[in-house]
């Protein structure tokens, strides 16, 4: 009978073989997920930047944008022998122009508070031209001396059955940064008042 003894050097090498097919699997392995986490890094960094810029140029549209500031150019309300006249003032106190400016006004003598929704009115198509810190006025007249004259009409603003002068209406605009912008106003005006025009609790809103 012939033993035959097994070769150590074999062994060994089989060993090492193993032992190195192992550690290149770990090294194959370490370097998918380095390359994995370095990927998602470089996406989550590319989002980020995407996001600083989203918002510096939102922030940069607010900063620079026009602004329409609307509010009564004193003297508000002047009783003529016609009636009343109402002067408003359009204004941008913005750093850039407003272009395509535009509006509609709106008054009548209704109930305080009011029972009804107000009526929508039609631009006048002027597109007009506004830049920063200039201003413009609007002006609205209404014929009320015959209602006073018969004194048919308590808008003093109270009590029961009280009536107020309305006035109201919308001014639209384009920005700098091409995108429309509008402003919402509703006013009363009570009659015999040092108060001139008092602005409503509805109907002011602004984009």
């Amino acid at each position: 009978i012939v033993k035959i003894a097994p070769n150590p050097d074999a062994e060994n090498e089989a060993v090492q073989a193993k032992r190195e097919k192992e550690e290149k699997t770990a090294a194959d392995r370490r370097i998918e997920i380095t390359t994995d986490i370095v990927a998602v890094a470089t996406a989550l960094q590319a989002i980020i930047l995407i996001i600083t810029v989203c918002v510096m140029i939102r922030t940069a549209s607010q900063q620079l944008r026009a602004y329409i500031s609307l509010a009564g150019d004193k003297p508000f309300v002047i009783e003529t022998n016609n009636g009343l006249r109402v002067i408003l003032k359009i204004k941008n106190v913005g750093k850039t122009p407003a272009f395509k400016l535009d509006h509609w006004v709106g008054t009548d003598i209704l109930p305080f508070p009011l029972s009804q929704a107000l009526p929508t009115g039609n631009l006048t198509n002027r597109n007009l031209y506004l830049p920063p810190g200039e201003s413009m006025q609007l002006i609205c007249e209404w014929p009320t001396k015959a209602y006073r004259q018969n004194n048919l009409l308590n808008w003093d603003g109270i009590g029961e059955g009280a009536l107020r002068f309305y006035i109201w209406g919308e001014v639209r605009y384009q920005d700098a940064f091409h995108k429309t912008r509008y402003v919402k106003f509703r006013f009363t005006h009570r009659a015999h008042t040092e108060s001139d025009l008092d602005y409503c609790e509805e109907g002011n809103e602004a984009n």
